[in-house]
C-alpha cells in the first residue's frame, strides 16, 4: 500500500521573501575634545611631584634639624 502523499505546495504558499537593501548609516565625525585628558594627566603629574616633594622632605627632615640648632646655638655664643 502506498501512503496518499501531500502536496504542501498546493495547502500552503510560500511566502515571497522580499529582499531589504539596508540603509547605509551617515557617519557623523565628531572632533575629539582632548583637553578633560590633558587636565587630567597634568593633575596625575602635579600629584606625583608633590608626593616627591613631601619625600625628600621627610628623608631630610633631621638633617635640616641638626642643621637648624647649630644656626640657633651659633647665633647664641655670636650674641654673649
Amino acid at each position: 500500500m502506498i501512503p496518499n502523499l501531500i502536496e504542501y505546495e498546493k495547502i500552503f504558499k510560500k511566502k515571497e521573501i522580499i529582499q531589504i537593501k539596508p540603509i547605509p548609516k551617515e557617519i557623523s565625525l565628531t572632533p575629539i575634545d582632548t583637553t578633560n585628558f590633558l587636565f587630567n594627566i597634568a593633575c596625575i603629574i602635579i600629584i606625583i611631584i608633590g608626593i616627591i616633594f613631601l619625600i625628600v622632605r621627610n628623608e631630610n627632615k633631621e638633617h635640616n634639624k641638626v642643621l637648624y640648632e647649630r644656626q640657633i646655638t651659633q647665633f647664641y655664643n655670636e650674641t654673649n
